[in-house]
């Protein structure tokens, strides 16, 4: 699951970045750096704190959709956070599990 994490990460980053460019926003530049930035951890390195960091961004970045444009957004950052989080505390669960056995 922290793949399919990385995967939605990846693919909000490229949606973001084309999106962005599209309307001439080039504040989306950074949005890109960060998600994409998040992904990798969470993917190559199956980071769990980056899955909390991506959770609060996520969170972030919907109230301040809404607040500008008076419109849910973002959900499938919302949506690649609850998979990463839930997956890394699994996966940290499992781990602990296996290290007392």
């Amino acid at each position: 699951m922290l793949t399919t994490s990385g995967i939605f990460c990846y693919v909000c980053a490229g949606l973001t970045l084309i999106l962005g460019l599209a309307t001439g926003n080039y504040l989306s530049v950074v949005d890109f750096a960060i998600l994409l930035v998040l992904g990798l951890f969470i993917h190559l390195k199956q980071s769990k704190v980056c899955a909390i960091l991506l959770a609060v961004y996520s969170v972030i970045n919907v109230i301040i959709g809404f607040i500008a444009y008076q419109k849910f957004s973002g959900w499938l950052i919302i949506l690649a956070a609850v998979y990463a989080v839930t997956s890394a505390f699994k996966l940290d669960k499992a781990w602990k599990e296996y290290q007392e056995k």
